[in-house]
């Protein structure tokens, strides 16, 4: 029999919990799903207004909107996926090494997939129309393409398991450290040309703080969501006005890490409220169920919608524009979604990740 060998005290109290469900170790929580079906439809907002962007010429009204939310809808995509790996993480090496293959094995052949599609249909977004076969080939070990999350989980999973088994108090202090010297960290480093400029290692901490926080989900689950999600969100607000006042001094990057967690905080808050919604609330956990389909087909399609809207010249006023925009992104989520779905279960596992549930004994 193969077993999970925790032997630190700190790693050992982080070994799962997971209750029984029709014979499967697994049960998933709603508010966490609907919580990284508002992530991913953040992030495909985030794209398809910046399409916009480059096809009109012009700044869109919603621009700051994304700003606001630029410190928190990653970080909490990151969150959400570590509270589902601690089972990986903390469990038989072989699923670890089985998740960490699958990541790479879909990383890489999303990044070809998107380099080819986009090079040959897409060329008129200007980040398209610089690249290289060149600069392709060096994506894949220094990745700024949006398939850059996916190397980063891989990373992150491996990093996790060997870091939260043999040394967790250094692994925390690393993603510490990392996330205060995001400034000094070298731009020719794997991943510093992603979200913010260091997106892989600002992220690493959010991935591996539910390993550090067991109780996570029992302690948002015992908030009280309105309340919570108005205080946390006031909060955030504040302190995304006071950062900017203490540019250049070490306490900057401090109140920029209180106010991403505070800003998480607010957002998983914010899927309790929307889990007493029972329709809406059903619709974002089916989309938090597949966001990797749609993260991965939103570029093609949402590319596809918008230089299709631009030949027609539907552009114009804000408010069209407002509108168009957050069409494409609700379309982007149906269509990934209803792509993997109707997928042969072959197609599906070697486009994306396998939903691995194997019991290892």
């Amino acid at each position: 029999m193969s077993t999970n060998n925790l032997s630190h005290p700190l790693t050992a109290s982080l070994a799962p919990r997971p209750e029984k469900v029709g014979g499967d170790s697994f049960k998933r929580i709603v508010w966490v799903d609907i919580a990284k079906g508002l992530s991913v439809l953040l992030i495909v907002f985030g794209h398809v207004l910046t399409w916009a962007e480059y096809l009109t010429g012009q700044s869109e009204a919603l621009r700051g909107f994304v700003t606001m939310l630029t410190p928190v809808r990653i970080p909490m995509f990151f969150f959400v996926s570590g509270l589902f790996a601690v089972g990986v993480l903390t469990g038989p090496r072989e699923r670890v090494v089985h998740r960490v293959a699958d990541l790479f094995k879909v990383f890489v052949l999303w990044s070809v997939i998107t380099f080819l599609l986009e090079k040959t249909f897409f060329h008129r977004f200007p980040a398209v129309e610089k690249w290289t076969y060149d600069a392709a080939l060096n994506a894949l070990a220094l990745p700024h393409l949006f398939t850059w999350f996916l190397w980063a989980l891989a990373v992150f999973t491996l990093l996790g398991s060997v870091g939260v088994r043999h040394a967790p108090r250094i692994t925390l202090f690393a993603a510490v450290a990392m996330l205060f010297a995001l400034e000094l960290i070298p731009t020719y480093l794997p991943g510093t040309h992603t979200v913010g400029g260091r997106g892989f290692y600002g992220n690493f901490l959010f991935f591996i703080l539910p390993f550090y926080l067991p109780a996570a989900q029992q302690r948002i689950s015992s908030l009280p969501p309105t309340g919570a999600a108005a205080m946390t969100g006031i909060s955030y607000c504040l302190l995304l006005f006071i950062e900017p006042h203490f540019e250049g001094h070490w306490f900057q990057s401090a109140l920029r890490i209180g106010a991403t967690a505070i800003g998480v905080t607010s957002l998983l808050c914010i899927a309790r409220l929307i889990e007493s919604q029972r329709r809406v609330g059903h619709m974002m956990a089916a989309l938090g169920r597949k966001t990797l389909p749609i993260y991965l087909t939103h570029f093609l399609i949402g590319m596809a919608l918008m230089l299709m809207i631009d030949s027609a010249g539907l552009f114009g006023s804000p408010i069209g524009n407002t509108l168009l925009i957050l069409a494409v992104t609700a379309t982007c989520a149906f269509l990934g979604t209803f792509i993997e779905q109707v997928m042969p279960p072959s197609a599906r596992d070697f486009l994306f990740v396998p939903n691995r549930r194997r019991k290892i004994v």
